[in-house]
């Protein structure tokens, strides 16, 4: 397996993660579970179409906006070749003229969109040779729609604002002082402003996009104790759920749960299995590209 991260234009780094090219022969059927991380991504298919869980469509192409539970991504035998763009939480909405709260937890294709651009863009990703040209592609799409979808504003100022306090705060380590009713504060909003403009921006209402932090950083504290770094080995669940703003590990339990359909214990059971990854230990909230290429596809669980 081969994955590999591009940088797009300078010009979109403030509203897109980056671009990525996942290589893989898969050798029989196979179902891969992924777990939201808050962002929303374009992918493309290009060796074999893909399904998602009970959707009997053959997806070449999509616009995924994740809800806060996991996607299951069903692919058939042999070469499996994606190319992925991941936004910023609240970036998608810069390229697309639709509130992202209309399609959480949906796989959106160009005809879905109704978006020729879409279509024309997949067009030549699908035939393109390299991912040079992928890439300026990808950038020159996003420029266009940059400049044509969707001007920005005091409202995309505070959605910028409030993601960077979160993660900044989960950086800090205390998860615990983040709330719905902080997030508005610091957007300078009431809460009912601020939950209809984040959903807006981000697709996630603020609880679920606070409930997905927890659960990141908690993923990456079980990472942690599976490497036997110092501060981590010898740490419980139990300390691991009160670090990362749980009541409690019966809380951690239920999230987990939700969001992954897994408790902790059998992830930390499938991480030592695995082998942590270290690109993960380091990742504030892994991309989705990191969590389709290792580990959190924790498909002998499913």
């Amino acid at each position: 397996m081969k994955f590999t991260a591009f940088s797009p234009h300078e010009a979109l780094r403030p509203y897109i993660k980056d671009y990525w090219h996942l290589s893989s022969t898969a050798l029989a059927d196979g179902c891969q579970r992924i777990m939201s991380n808050g962002s929303a991504q374009l992918q493309f298919y290009t060796t074999q179409p893909i399904r998602f869980g009970d959707d009997d469509r053959l997806f070449t192409s999509c616009l995924n906006i994740h809800s806060l539970q996991y996607t299951d991504l069903l692919n058939k035998q042999g070469p499996l070749e994606i190319i992925g763009v991941e936004f910023m939480s609240f970036g998608t909405r810069m390229f697309f003229d639709m509130p992202m709260s209309e399609g959480v937890g949906l796989h959106l294709t160009p005809t879905d969109l109704n978006d020729s651009e879409f279509a024309a863009l997949e067009e030549q990703v699908m035939g393109s040779k390299d991912d040079r040209h992928i890439c300026q592609h990808l950038d020159d799409f996003f420029l266009h729609r940059l400049r044509k979808v969707f001007a920005g504003g005091t409202n995309l100022l505070r959605m910028q604002h409030v993601v960077h306090l979160a993660e900044n705060t989960r950086i800090d380590g205390d998860l615990s002082k983040l709330s719905p009713v902080a997030l508005a504060e610091a957007a300078c909003l009431s809460p009912k402003q601020f939950t209809r403009i984040f959903h807006e921006y981000v697709g996630l209402q603020p609880k679920s996009y606070l409930r997905l932090l927890r659960y990141h950083a908690a993923v990456l504290a079980l990472q942690q104790k599976a490497m036997g770094m110092d501060d981590a080995i010898s740490s419980t669940l139990t300390d691991i759920a009160w670090q990362c703003g749980y009541y409690d590990l019966s809380h951690m339990t239920v999230d987990f749960q939700q969001i992954s359909g897994n408790t902790p214990a059998q992830i930390l059971a499938e991480i030592e299995a695995r082998g942590a990854d270290k690109a993960l230990t380091q990742a504030f909230q892994p991309t989705y590209g990191q969590m389709l290429k290792k580990f959190i596809r924790v498909d002998k669980l499913i």
